[in-house]
């Protein structure tokens, strides 16, 4: 199922016109951004997905989806109600933990098949991958990504299935 998942993902986005890269500023000062390593605690704690924004400091994308979908106040309210938020530049030379292991920045975004910015990495509270989605995505178009993981419709039922019910 989350082959499907991603690849009904990439799909739409690439459907909708959207692709490309993605994000480079660090804070657009509503949301609250932190590291993987950060993030993860946190999101046990508190039973909410992990979203992470991989970007380079060079994408015009990725400061685009900054400018347009982060900084729109319905996409902010609900990412800060539904996710913990946080942000890997795919070229530094940080690392994070992840399942025992310690890699590099651009090692763990190649992990999950990382190639261009932005991209969106979800994760369940606990770590386990979900899905990766690349390229820009609009306040309009990225909501429904959003809710589809934050509200928990990916468990139930696919991505078609839920498109088609919030007629997207």
């Amino acid at each position: 199922m989350k082959t499907s998942l991603i690849i009904s993902l990439f799909l739409i986005a690439v459907t909708l016109g959207f692709g490309g890269e993605k994000k480079s500023t660090p804070n657009n000062g509503e949301l609250k951004w932190l590291d993987f390593d950060s993030a993860k605690p946190l999101a046990e704690k508190n039973k909410k997905p992990i979203l992470v924004d991989v970007y380079t400091t060079w994408c015009g994308w990725c400061k685009r989806m900054d400018k347009d979908t982060y900084s729109d106040k319905k996409i902010a309210k609900y990412l800060g109600e539904k996710y913990v938020l946080a942000r890997l530049n795919a070229e530094s030379t940080d690392s994070v933990s992840y399942h025992g292991m310690k890699v590099s920045n651009p090692e763990f975004a190649a992990g999950f098949k990382v190639t261009g910015y932005p991209t969106i990495l979800f994760f369940e509270p606990n770590g386990d991958f979900i899905t990766v989605v690349p390229g820009y995505l609009p306040p309009d178009k990225f909501i429904y990504v959003a809710k589809y993981i934050g509200d928990g419709a990916y468990k139930k039922m696919s991505w078609e299935e839920y498109r088609k019910g919030q007629g997207i």
